[in-house]
């Protein structure tokens, strides 16, 4: 970062001035900004010292402007240095060599099972001689003689065998298929993943970008301001100082400015999704609940799964004594006495019997539903076969 020397402006030019009235207005010193007012006075004192080495006012406007200059110049570097900065484009061939190889095996596949087929088709229809028999060797109706012979069996195998290999080229076909539709979603996910990187990068660097301009450039370009002000006879309470050049965002590549939402959208608890949930009717605020089922005595620590993609866990009620857990507006408390499902008309809903959500003052640190319009502490609720508080589901919500 270039700082911009206050120093320079003690060149001495070859001129004659008379110096500014040093004398400080009266009214000046009842400005509330101290640190305008040094800055002022340093100008004046500036201002005095240059003209009485010779400089005319011409001169000491030219290096106020100089100063000024200096400041956009450091402020102008910066920003073409975030310009050279990637800007996203660079992530649109995320995961393209993955897709690459997986469309070539599943090109492979392709043209194998062809093969194969052909070669089931061609030992079908492949010509053989059962050879010569003479009439007292066969009887009519009875064909094992020719379904036992070696030449019969050696056609069946090879047509069997041909057919196993079409089927496990089917095979690989189809999990060569299933492979590309997963990798070309793992692709996007990178994509998205790079460009989400991208954003915060750019955003983080403007940042200190402009805070490193703030700290080395705002008392030069304060400064530059007030001898203009102080050669113009105006006051610091008269003086204004224009806003300081800035680094400015740069325009980013199509995709980067919503890609951490997305992947931050991709990001959830695993289990079953109830979304667009309401207990205000059409006034009431959003929301989806995800049912995780968990393996173990129910304790606080199983609601942790809830914490990710701007998932939190379901409060129990209003008053949980928990910070992390959220109880969504107009909902009737509780989640455990069946309150707040029967106010969303899912009292009979058998996907929440056993549900588990989020209290620290009792119940290892969950209430839950049992079957319709039961409920109480996880301690006091057993699934049929289990221990109370026992591998059930905990509850996660997001606003929509």
């Amino acid at each position: 970062m270039k700082i911009v020397l206050i120093a320079s402006l003690a060149i001495i030019y070859a001129a004659a001035a008379s110096p500014i009235d040093s004398v400080v207005p009266e009214e000046t010193l009842l400005m509330d900004d101290q640190d305008d007012y040094d800055v002022h006075t340093e100008a004046q004192q500036q201002i005095n010292e240059l003209m009485q080495s010779g400089k005319s006012d011409a001169d000491c406007r030219k290096l106020a402007k100089s100063t000024a200059d200096d400041v956009k110049k450091s402020v102008g570097e910066q920003q073409q240095a975030l310009q050279k900065m990637g800007r996203g484009d660079q992530c649109n061939t995320e995961g393209s060599t993955l897709i690459t190889a997986a469309e070539k095996r599943k090109s492979t596949a392709e043209s194998d099972l062809k093969s194969k087929k052909t070669a089931h088709t061609t030992a079908k229809s492949k010509k053989f001689n059962f050879g010569d028999f003479s009439y007292n060797t066969l009887t009519e109706g009875q064909c094992g003689t020719f379904f036992n012979s070696a030449v019969w069996k050696s056609a069946k195998a090879s047509v069997e065998a041909a057919k196993t290999a079409v089927n496990k080229v089917e095979g690989e076909l189809s999990e060569a298929t299933k492979n590309l539709v997963e990798t070309k979603l793992t692709a996007v996910k990178m994509v998205e993943k790079c460009k989400c990187k991208v954003a915060k990068l750019h955003a983080k660097t403007v940042t200190d970008l402009n805070n490193a301009v703030l700290a080395a450039n705002t008392k030069a370009w304060k400064l530059a301001a007030h001898l203009v002000c102080v050669l113009d006879h105006k006051t610091t309470n008269q003086c204004t100082v224009p806003t300081l050049p800035t680094v400015k965002a740069v325009k980013l590549d199509a995709g980067v400015a919503g890609a951490c939402a997305a992947v931050e959208a991709r990001m959830a608890p695993p289990g079953e999704t109830f979304p667009g949930l309401s207990c205000g009717g059409v006034s009431g605020k959003k929301f989806s609940l995800k049912k995780v089922p968990y393996t173990g005595k129910i304790s606080p620590s199983k609601f942790n799964v809830c914490n990710v993609g701007g998932w939190r866990p379901l409060c129990d009620y209003n008053g949980a004594k928990t910070k992390d857990c959220i109880w969504p507006n107009q909902c009737t408390i509780h989640w455990h006495n069946w309150a707040m499902p029967r106010k969303m008309k899912m009292n009979n809903n058998h996907q929440l019997f056993y549900t588990c959500a989020a209290r620290t003052d009792g119940g290892d640190g969950a209430a839950c539903t049992g079957t319709a319009n039961q409920g109480s502490w996880a301690t006091s609720i057993a699934k049929p076969g289990k221990p109370a508080g026992y591998d059930m589901s905990v509850l996660c919500i997001k606003y929509d």
